[in-house]
């Protein structure tokens, strides 16, 4: 009998797997890097300005680093993950924020709104006055974050489902965000991380300008199965979560995601190579065996979960899932996995002989 604190117990026992995606240690590689350049940059504009007894100086601009990926990818919690390694750091001040990460409401769709954000993730308390002020300048209001940000040692803010800046088919609003985003690396006022979905492209193309401060992507996108590496980083991700979820009290024995050729051709495909959609089908299918007072998957309880995440995509959840037990599963997957699975045989036997 599964009891309901012993369905929380297993539930949130998932929920404190943390198995690092393949590309943290680029990620945090990359931010330190942008996190170096931007400090030098900074400090090289200031020195200018002291020599030159603080009289305005135009500035170098600073960067702005694109994480993109498709929903379900991870990169929320990678980058959370770098974020609180990062600001754990001994050696900092207790006011000392080097990175500062805004998750970019659906409601923050103009500049005032963003600069709304920011001031509200430093914990300042002008950012609801901002939002109501009627004499409201941006450029007054930039100046302002920009004293925050050196009283705090800020180099880079991250964005956060910055998607959620852009409204489908509002150019307008998709112009002036981009703008705003360019105004803060022009004025030297940090660098700009921003993470978030294949939407972000709209950003880039909507301001010239910004897209010549990129620095070059970090793709979180699905991992190919053609690819050796590449599907092999998926599914020791699949088999490190199993054997996660066993050793945590999750379940009480193991389903075998990656027992047989098949089990791991319909995974990947379920999941279309994205690490985060196991995880997400993962869970639905637990909620389903302990409902049914089992502490154990069934292969029904994941075809169940992908039908019940595909009938919520159609009314708003945006993620549909290929379902491998209604079309089967593809005849690339299961080649390839085969093909795979056959050599691998034959390197053991001629390694035996």
């Amino acid at each position: 009998m599964i009891s309901r604190a012993e369905r929380r117990r297993r539930l949130d026992a998932f929920d404190s797997i943390v198995i690092p995606h393949p590309r943290m240690n680029e990620v945090e590689n990359r931010i330190l890097d942008l996190i170096d350049d931007t400090h030098a940059r900074i400090a090289k504009d200031e020195k200018r300005q002291a020599q030159v007894k603080g009289r305005s100086l135009p500035v170098d601009h600073l960067w702005v680093l694109p994480i993109i990926g498709p929903s379900g990818a991870t990169k929320s919690k990678t980058i959370s993950t770098v974020i609180e390694r990062l600001l754990a750091d001994k050696s900092l001040g207790d006011r000392d924020v080097p990175v500062l990460h805004a998750t970019i409401r659906t409601s923050t769709r103009n500049p005032r709104a963003l600069q709304a954000q920011i001031l509200e993730a430093y914990g300042d308390n002008s950012s609801t006055v901002l939002l109501n002020a009627r004499d409201y300048s941006e450029t007054r209001v930039n100046a302002d974050i920009r004293a925050i940000a050196r009283d705090r040692k800020t180099s880079i803010v991250v964005f956060d489902e910055a998607h959620n800046m852009i409204i489908n088919g509002a150019e307008k609003s998709t112009v002036a965000m981009a703008k705003s985003m360019k105004s803060l690396v022009n004025d030297g006022i940090f660098s700009i991380v921003c993470v978030g979905t294949n939407e972000l492209a709209q950003l880039f193309v909507a301001d010239k300008e910004l897209a010549g401060r990129l620095v070059d992507t970090v793709d979180f996108g699905a991992f190919s199965i053609k690819e050796r590496e590449e599907r092999d980083y998926f599914f020791n991700f699949v088999g490190l979560l199993e054997d996660e979820m066993r050793l945590k009290g999750v379940i009480d024995k193991e389903i075998g995601l990656l027992d047989t050729v098949e089990n791991r051709a319909c995974v990947y495909d379920f999941a279309s190579g994205v690490i985060g959609s196991v995880s997400r089908i993962m869970k639905t299918a637990l909620d389903r065996a302990f409902a049914n007072d089992r502490g154990f998957l069934k292969w029904d309880d994941i075809e169940r979960s992908i039908q019940a995440r595909n009938r919520a995509s159609k009314v708003g959840d945006g993620v549909t899932y290929y379902d491998p037990f209604l079309k089967g599963v593809k005849r690339d997957t299961l080649r390839i996995l085969a093909e795979e699975e056959a050599e691998t045989s034959r390197q053991n036997a001629a390694a035996a002989s």
